[in-house]
C-alpha cells in the first residue's frame, strides 16, 4: 500500500467513514472504531458500502432463480460454475453448493446474511436479491 493510500484511509476516518482492519497475514476484516494505524502488521480499509437496493437472499429458491443469468460454462471441462469475489480475502471463489439457508463457496458454507456481507458477483453487484 502506498503512503497516499494510507493517507486517504486516515482522511476518510477523520470525515466519519467507518474503517476496518485485519492482520497482514490474512484474516477477516473487523471494525476499527479507533484505529491504531499500525501499518507494519495491520491492513486498513474504508468499510465497503452496502447497496441499500439489495438484501440477503431469504432461501435457496430465491438465490437459484436470481443466479440463472450469471452461470458460466467452462469451455474446457463443459461444467457450469458461478464465481464470486470474497471482499474480505480479495480472491475469486466458486459457488460449490447450497442448502436451504446458505451457500457454499469453495467448500465453506455461509448463511445467506453472512454471504451477502462477504461476497459480490464478478460484475460487482452484491450477493443478494434486488428490491
Amino acid at each position: 500500500m502506498t503512503t497516499e493510500e494510507m493517507i486517504d484511509i486516515m482522511r476518510a476516518h477523520t470525515k466519519g467513514l467507518k474503517i476496518e482492519y485485519r492482520v497482514k497475514a490474512g484474516g477477516e476484516w473487523l471494525p476499527a472504531p479507533e484505529p491504531s494505524w499500525s501499518w507494519v502488521d495491520t491492513e486498513y480499509r474504508i468499510q465497503p458500502a452496502i447497496d441499500p437496493r439489495y438484501s440477503p437472499y431469504g432461501d435457496a429458491d430465491e438465490m437459484l432463480s436470481d443466479i440463472s443469468g450469471r452461470i458460466e460454462r467452462d469451455p474446457v471441462l463443459g461444467g457450469i460454475f458461478l464465481r464470486v469475489v470474497d471482499s474480505q480475502k480479495g480472491y475469486t471463489g466458486m459457488i460449490t453448493g447450497h442448502c436451504s439457508d446458505g451457500v457454499s463457496v469453495d467448500g465453506m458454507t455461509y448463511k445467506f446474511d453472512v454471504a451477502f456481507r462477504r461476497f459480490v458477483y464478478m460484475d460487482g453487484t452484491p450477493f443478494g436479491k434486488r428490491g
